[in-house]
């Protein structure tokens, strides 16, 4: 049930935003949703964990976890996502 209402509400998100579907029986393009969702799926992942870091500066430049080259990729891999987007709609 609670994965149902999750993908409901990013269903509306999404449509709102981007007038297209990623979630659902109403898919435009398959390939551009599955990539849409993973990373959405990775950024919940990753933000979800601990960054010792965050807690204690003085270990900010120690990545114990590797996150930092994860998140730095995600953000590219998102910057390209929305990229695509605005571009069709200019």
């Amino acid at each position: 049930m609670k994965d149902r209402i999750t993908e409901t509400i990013f269903s509306s998100i999404v449509k709102m935003v981007t007038n297209k579907s990623y979630y659902g029986c109403a898919i435009e393009d398959l390939k551009e949703a599955k990539e849409f969702r993973e990373a959405i799926e990775e950024t919940f992942l990753l933000t979800g964990k601990v960054k010792f870091g965050d807690y204690i500066p003085d270990l900010k430049w120690v990545d114990l976890q590797g996150i930092t080259p994860l998140l730095r990729a995600l953000g590219r891999k998102r910057d390209r996502i929305l990229q695509q987007i605005v571009d069709k709609h200019k």
